[in-house]
């Protein structure tokens, strides 16, 4: 069948609504400030919500009105998708059309929803977005939601206390659970927790236990356990844990039958390991072999960054490297011809291009890490943000 017929037919019955030319029904908003005429035989070919509503034994099946508990703009532009299979989201709105779009059972209206909350996650708005796709069943964004909450957690934290400390249980004990959560120590998960229970202890200290087997206790400090997570802990569960905890630290030969291998792990890192060799010539280009190791992974992948330009390369032994704020900047060494520099090259990870900047007050060679990060701080702040 054309689609310039369908597009016009469908065109021309949205202009009957508009019109009021053959409609059957009026629906109604829930603020009554939204009246829109429709025609059951649309709706109910569109969604399975209004199929059971006219074509089954409901009171609305034989009514002229019906209202809907929906604010007036949410219905507005759900009928209008009905009609024309276009919507304009925005972060205002989204919310309320994926609940309308859930009502009416419009998986393709609730699937451009999800691609769009999925595509706007902040640190402002992801722990809403999590609470409503685990609500709603909406496996994807919540996994990318949940991604995004590990990746930045302290930061999600720290935006909105109340937020996170509303969080229901059951999302908690996930993110908790995750071996993505991004945190500097296990203290750290376990204040969490403590936090989260503090905040309505009348009905949150029956999921203590719960949390705390999700904290992976053998990873903290003895005497961070015996100091104030003992002290804490109140139920016999919980004390058999601790007990337990410190059984693993005691007895090195009890450690296999004590945890398993997931709570005596770290949690993976979303830093990956750069090893990068010399720069070969491939296509009249020359190009740096680079593997990159994830931690999430455990996987090792393959890639090429441009090289420095010919009159860049400066460097042929002895230079110091730091990688800092998304740049690889490299310092000093001995240039071609054996000679101690002072240049200073960056290589931004964005943009993948190479850029020399200001050079050192003195020749330097054989720099040691530290440098880099106590020496080179203010100079680097200087390039990287001052151009």
């Amino acid at each position: 069948m054309s689609s310039v017929f369908l597009e016009n037919f469908f065109k021309q019955i949205h202009n009957f609504s508009k019109d009021n030319l053959f409609c059957d029904v009026t629906l109604i908003s829930s603020d009554d400030q939204c009246k829109i005429n429709a025609h059951k035989v649309v709706l109910a070919g569109a969604s399975k919500y209004f199929l059971a509503m006219f074509g089954g034994s409901f009171r609305e099946s034989n009514e002229k009105e019906v209202k809907l508990q929906i604010d007036s703009q949410s219905l507005k532009l759900v009928i209008n998708y009905i009609y024309t299979a276009t919507i304009g989201l925005s972060t205002y709105e989204v919310v309320e059309i994926l609940k309308t779009a859930h009502l009416f059972e419009l998986e393709t209206l609730k699937n451009e929803c999800c691609d769009f909350m999925g595509r706007h996650l902040s640190i402002s708005n992801c722990l809403e977005i999590a609470s409503l796709a685990d609500h709603y069943n909406l496996n994807n964004l919540y996994e990318i939601s949940e991604n995004y909450i590990c990746d930045n957690f302290k930061e999600v934290r720290n935006n909105d206390d109340d937020e996170f400390l509303n969080l229901n249980c059951d999302i908690l004990n996930k993110l908790i659970s995750s071996n993505k959560l991004q945190l500097e120590s296990e203290e750290e998960v376990f204040n969490c927790i403590q936090s989260w229970v503090d905040h309505d202890p009348a009905n949150r200290t029956i999921d203590y236990d719960r949390l705390l087997q999700n904290v992976r206790l053998p990873l903290i400090d003895p005497i961070f356990i015996s100091n104030v997570i003992q002290k804490a802990c109140k139920s016999m569960k919980c004390k058999m844990l601790i007990n337990k905890t410190l059984q693993w630290h005691l007895l090195p030969e009890l450690r296999p039958v004590l945890f398993s291998e997931k709570l005596t792990q770290p949690r993976y890192s979303k830093y990956t390991l750069l090893a990068i060799s010399g720069w070969a010539s491939e296509d009249n280009q020359d190009l740096l072999s680079v593997g990159e190791f994830s931690f999430r992974t455990n996987k090792w992948s393959y890639t090429t960054w441009p090289a420095p330009p010919t009159e860049l390369r400066h460097f042929s032994a002895n230079f110091e490297y730091v990688l800092f704020k998304n740049s690889l900047v490299l310092a000093g060494g001995y240039d071609n011809n054996e000679n101690p520099s002072n240049k200073i090259i960056y290589f931004n990870l964005n943009s993948k291009t190479w850029k020399q900047t200001y050079r050192m007050n003195r020749m330097r060679t054989n720099f040691v890490s530290s440098l880099g990060q106590i020496c080179f701080t203010w100079l680097l702040f200087r390039i990287l943000y001052n151009g």
